[in-house]
């Protein structure tokens, strides 16, 4: 959080330069800018130092584990090829999910009453039940399509002669 502070900082003194319109009072808040903006750099860095230094050690425990799905998603991330995008998900309330966990319970709710819910009573005329599909050519129709098939195949080879 104390990088988020030092940005905050940072905002309210860009906020102060580009209001005062005397050039003395800018190079003073100009000068007050500088520290926490140099701050903010050296924190930002750092913590992208210890995030990849986190993902390292995790693929080193994975390589002894043996999950090669996980292990490929970290050598992405750490190479900076991967990112997975993070979506908002929302509940029955609409409000948004944002911790994983509540996330999946989300999912698996709003699957459970999907797959869950009774059949429909009256389908579209269109529709049949499993049992009673037909295929739509019948033998006469393969049996048609063979022979056919035989003749172009014998006049090819006849006029190959």
């Amino acid at each position: 959080m104390e990088t988020l502070d030092k940005i905050q900082e940072r905002k309210n003194n860009k906020t102060a330069i580009n209001n005062n319109r005397e050039r003395t009072q800018k190079a003073n808040v100009q000068a007050e800018y500088t520290e926490p903006n140099r701050q903010v750099k050296r924190n930002t860095e750092a913590n992208k130092q210890k995030c990849v230094e986190e993902l390292a050690t995790t693929e080193e425990k994975l390589v002894r584990v043996v999950n090669m799905k996980q292990q490929c998603d970290t050598v992405k991330k750490l190479v900076g090829i991967y990112s997975k995008p993070e979506r908002p998900v929302e509940n029955k309330e609409d409000k948004t999910v944002i911790e994983t966990g509540e996330q999946t319970n989300t999912w698996l709710e709003h699957f459970e009453e999907q797959l869950n819910r009774p059949a429909p009573s009256n389908l579209p005329a269109g529709y049949q039940s499993s049992t009673h599909r037909h295929s739509y050519r019948c033998h006469s129709t393969n049996d048609r399509i063979n022979q056919d098939s035989l003749q172009i195949n014998q006049d090819w080879k006849s006029s190959r002669i």
